[in-house]
């Protein structure tokens, strides 16, 4: 947790009162939200800070700047905050017992279910931290190079050829040279950059040092930068302009 996210956690039990507060609830959590009435209720959410690498010491001096703002004692009651310290001893009881006598009586199944599911990991987050194992054959085709230069793979769908892209592209990163991966379409485009970061865990914000256009988008740069810019916002002001016409057509026209 950051402070200030533990902050605006706390939020729900301590300021409850707060007209956007009772707004997050109804969207958040509506089962709660509809008992809004009644603030105490709202308590059935508690919050806490483990450290496990900090001694309670430590825990409590990097959390205390943001806690400054309570004017009350309530840190101690509804925000215990522990390190490596009590973790050692085996002391669960400070966290659990605060942490039930915040919660008191008002949680239910029904709530925990709720709870539960803003909790799950989404799979597709998940996913992504599985790296991508190519075969030999995708293996060659993502580290090899052409005497030419160019490479066209065919194959049907789910036979890799993504992945191969997406591999090929990190391989180049790797030895220095400014890559541009360009689609058809914005969905592609996305899937790739996801693939991109599978491939290559271990460059740091892989997806921020290649850059991924579909073709439009691409197509509206190259004319932004030559002298074409006039020419392509003249398509678009057309009053009786045909996208279909403009998109297969015009625009590639235009692009030099």
């Amino acid at each position: 947790f950051c402070a200030k996210t533990v902050l605006c956690c706390q939020k729900y039990g301590q300021l409850a009162h707060i007209p956007k507060v009772k707004r997050d609830l109804r969207l958040y959590l509506p089962r709660l939200g509809q008992k809004f009435e009644n603030a105490n209720r709202c308590r059935c959410i508690a919050t806490a800070l483990v450290m496990p690498f900090c001694t309670d010491a430590e825990a409590l001096d990097f959390i205390m700047p943001p806690l400054q703002r309570w004017k009350d004692d309530s840190q101690k009651t509804y925000f215990p905050v522990i390190g490596m310290d009590t973790l050692t001893k085996g002391n669960i009881q400070t966290l659990t017992g605060r942490i039930t006598h915040a919660s008191g009586s008002f949680m239910t199944d029904e709530l925990a279910e709720d709870l539960r599911l803003w909790l799950y990991e989404p799979r597709h987050k998940a996913d992504q931290r599985k790296p991508i194992i190519l075969d030999a054959i995708q293996e060659k085709l993502a580290t090899s190079r052409t005497k030419s230069g160019y490479r066209r793979i065919r194959g049907p769908a789910g036979s890799g050829k993504s992945l191969i892209l997406a591999a090929r592209a990190a391989n180049l990163l790797r030895e220095g040279k400014t890559i541009l991966v360009v689609t058809f379409n914005i969905t592609l485009c996305n899937y790739l950059r996801d693939l991109t970061a599978r491939y290559a865990q271990d460059i740091p914000a892989i997806q921020k040092k290649i850059t991924f256009l579909n073709y439009h988008s691409w197509a509206k740069r190259v004319c932004f930068a030559s002298d074409n810019a006039d020419r392509y916002r003249a398509l678009w002001a057309d009053k009786d302009r045909i996208l279909t016409k403009i998109l297969e057509d015009s625009i590639p026209a235009l692009v030099p």
